[in-house]
């Protein structure tokens, strides 16, 4: 299941989306700085419109680390996502984690951490010269 998750996310914009039901639970609770989405159908109209957006997005997945047995227990898998939207040609780097929780090989919560402000507001001209301002002040 871990495989097919690390398979699924390595290409999101050229995946199926009905290949969801496969690695998530009907009831899946979805996690990450923007929103949360409860139930697969949520989860795959969120993803669907991601991808509807993204002329490409790709996860580099670096580290997976799993507790509790094959079939049923909690992974924290490290990643960079790359994005590139079709309304932007700019690339969007974003590290991140992600933990997820699975049983009888189907994951149930899935909650994302990483930086909203280096995926979103930083690629926003007037807050990303506030963002940078506020970034070298603190630093000194």
């Amino acid at each position: 299941m871990i495989d097919k998750f690390c398979k699924l996310y390595a290409k999101l914009h050229d995946t199926d989306m009905s290949a969801l039901g496969t690695i998530y639970t009907e009831h899946v609770e979805f996690i990450d700085p923007i929103t949360t989405h409860h139930g697969l159908q949520a989860l795959t109209d969120y993803l669907s419109s991601l991808t509807e957006q993204a002329r490409t997005c790709f996860f580099d997945i670096h580290d997976v680390h799993a507790e509790g047995h094959t079939d049923t227990g909690s992974a924290t898998i490290t990643w960079t996502m790359r994005l590139t939207l079709k309304s932007n040609a700019k690339q969007v780097t974003l590290d991140g984690v992600s933990l997820i929780k699975f049983a009888d090989n189907k994951i149930y919560l899935q909650r994302d951490y990483y930086d909203l402000g280096e995926m979103v507001y930083e690629h926003i001209p007037v807050l990303s010269w506030i963002i940078k301002k506020i970034k070298q002040r603190l630093a000194s």
